[in-house]
């Protein structure tokens, strides 16, 4: 079977044995050898992430190391040890330039990874993280799901949660109501709205439908109106 993609002019061709071939129709695709960089992984690479403004590659491995490789000097510059068991999701956040890591613990890793350094853990997952994604449109937003199907929203320049839900119904489940859906992935569709995937995928929005009931920022005060026996909450640059 083959399939042609026009947004980037190749030919994949699928043979009988399942196997996937990328053919360019300008050029077959080689090895670059000056690139062959060394790796000090004692197990499997899970998941790799370009960190396009330092020209650096992370990759987190079932070994629970980080390793941080320099594409400039061509050279590995940071092994980081910080997890105790497999890494398996890296993001990044260019803002800040922070490097977030997550796997098996169930906790994420913000990393300098400038520096080689460990700087904060985020707690607040009870059992192993599945899923960690970047919040389109936003900064500081990121998104992680566990095995147990708890999905938590962070801010990660506030090194806070600023939501965390379940993303089925446990007691359906358990009462055979519906399939379970055993979480192993998410994938944000846009700033307001993220697919959750497993054996079923599920959609969560969290736009406002009437800005003047609810709002997508935190609230950081209130205040309760003794004359007109209202409250009053500050959202942005409005009440």
């Amino acid at each position: 079977a083959g399939l042609f993609d026009p947004g980037i002019a190749t030919i994949k061709a699928i043979h009988l044995e399942s196997s996937l071939i990328i053919r360019d129709k300008g050029q077959m695709l080689k090895q670059d050898k000056s690139l062959d960089l060394c790796s000090d992984h004692k197990k499997p690479v899970q998941c790799m992430i370009w960190l396009s403004s330092l020209k650096t590659l992370a990759t987190g491995s079932l070994d629970s190391t980080i390793q941080i490789f320099d594409f400039v000097q061509l050279r590995q510059t940071h092994v980081l040890s910080g997890h105790k068991k497999a890494v398996t999701c890296l993001e990044w956040c260019p803002k800040n330039q922070y490097l977030l890591s997550a796997g098996f613990d169930n906790y994420i890793i913000i990393w300098d990874p400038t520096a080689g350094l460990l700087s904060h853990r985020l707690l607040g997952h009870e059992c192993s993280i599945a899923g960690l994604c970047a919040v389109p449109r936003t900064d500081y937003e990121f998104l992680s799901v566990d095995f147990a199907g708890v999905v938590k929203l962070w801010d990660v320049r506030r090194l806070l949660v600023d939501q965390s839900f379940h993303a089925t119904d446990r007691q359906a489940e358990q009462a055979g109501d519906i399939e379970p859906l055993e979480p192993r992935a998410l994938c944000p569709l846009s700033r307001d709205r993220v697919l959750i995937a497993g054996r079923r995928l599920v959609v969560f929005d969290r736009s406002a439908s009437d800005p003047r009931l609810t709002a997508d920022s935190p609230i950081c005060d209130v205040l309760f109106h003794h004359g007109r026996i209202e409250i009053v909450t500050p959202i942005k640059n409005d009440l």
